[in-house]
């Protein structure tokens, strides 16, 4: 019986250690507007290598004003590029709520065509005043695909 006892315990331990060692469900990764890129770029590398994952991004910012001053302030134009590992690009223009939050999601259960590290640019047309920098948030969802 205390060998079961044991062997229970051994087992549970090796399923505790094995779970925490997996990757994390959620990275995020903030640029700070000092920390851009020579042309002025917010840039970011994502780790989209699980093939049988779908994915979830969110875009984040931090805007130092008043309440007030910042409901007033128009959607911040955001010129969105990807760059594929293989060196691939995708890009478009989105707009940043930033007057009603400071976290948008921007794209829901996408998946890449290509698995590997991409490249994600982020270029904001006009800053509003008290930008302190652009960040994203991305939520892996194992199996979803």
């Amino acid at each position: 019986m205390k060998r079961l006892a044991a062997h229970i315990a051994v087992i549970a331990t090796l399923s505790v250690a094995f779970a925490s060692c997996s990757k994390p469900a959620v990275s995020e990764s903030f640029v700070s507007i000092e920390d851009r890129d020579v042309i002025g770029s917010y840039v970011f590398d994502m780790d989209l290598c699980d093939s049988l994952a779908a994915y979830d991004l969110y875009l984040y910012t931090r805007v130092d004003q008043r309440p007030s001053e910042l409901a007033a302030q128009e959607d911040m134009e955001l010129r969105v590029r990807w760059i594929s590992p293989q060196g691939e690009r995708y890009e478009e223009q989105v707009y940043f709520p930033v007057r009603e939050k400071t976290k948008a999601l921007y794209r829901s259960d996408f998946a890449p065509v290509e698995p590997g590290i991409w490249k994600l640019e982020l270029s904001v047309r006009d800053e509003v005043e008290g930008l302190r920098g652009m960040g994203i948030v991305l939520e892996r969802k194992d199996g979803t695909r």
